[in-house]
């Protein structure tokens, strides 16, 4: 798997943040993320994060956020349910450190030099593994995007659940015991596609990364349900 470097503003300041490995295949999970990365006091200096509830991929989630965090910006991550949502790795026994070095190209060293160059600030080890993902709250309960200066979306195959459709069926971990119901993915694809509008209005950033850039491409142009491929409405990429 190839370790793609991508570059892009949010706000005023640039930065960079380097995606691991491609989302894909069936979920595994492991650990437990602590959540005890240090929030900087930013005011409204914050960051909206949805994260599918199921199948989230680890590599992409993590080095964003902790790039996010780390460039002091207040990350809230949200989803259809509270709780936690499960991240997953392929190969499932891998991290983030055997992805990169997986690269014949480069290696996890040539990562972990550009993270510290880039934010001040070593990549911990203790970030590598998969683990579960805390969840702020659910995507349901924020009423808009006045308080947040961007929208954004991890990857992961769990990510397709979300895409407005309509179509909509419940977000299961393949191992058991974390559901959110196919009603609330539904609400949270409908809410998502809300704030993405509201937040382009506005001016402020949308960002997807792999799986989860098929949601922004379903968010329908507003009075124009009956149109588009689907009869649902147009999207805004459209064009």
């Amino acid at each position: 798997m190839k370790k793609n470097i991508q570059h892009f503003k949010l706000g005023l300041l640039s930065f960079c943040f380097v995606v691991l490995g491609a989302c894909g295949g069936s979920s595994s999970n492991n650990g437990n993320e602590d959540g005890s990365g240090t929030n900087p006091d930013t005011g409204n200096n914050k960051i909206l994060m949805f994260v599918a509830y199921n199948q989230v991929w680890w590599d992409e989630y993590k080095v964003l956020y902790e790039s996010l965090i780390q460039s002091g910006y207040q990350v809230d991550v949200v989803s259809s349910d509270t709780g936690f949502a499960t991240s997953y790795h392929l190969p499932a026994n891998d991290d983030i450190e055997d992805i990169a070095n997986s690269d014949p190209s480069s290696s996890y060293a040539d990562f972990t030099a550009l993270f510290a160059q880039q934010f001040g600030m070593s990549w911990e080890a203790a970030w590598n593994a998969p683990a579960n993902i805390p969840i702020d709250f659910s995507i349901l309960d924020v009423p808009n995007m006045d308080d947040y200066l961007a929208i954004v979306a991890a990857g992961g195959t769990g990510a397709q659940d979300y895409a407005l459709d309509g179509s909509y069926s419940a977000s299961e971990f393949s191992g058991g015991g974390n559901i959110s119901s196919a009603a609330n993915v539904q609400a949270a694809s409908e809410k998502f596609a809300e704030l993405v509008l509201e937040a382009l209005a506005a001016g402020k950033p949308v960002l997807a990364q792999c799986h989860g850039a098929m949601l922004p491409a379903y968010v329908r142009q507003p009075g124009t349900l009956g149109q588009g491929f689907d009869s649902l409405g147009r999207s805004i990429m459209e064009g």
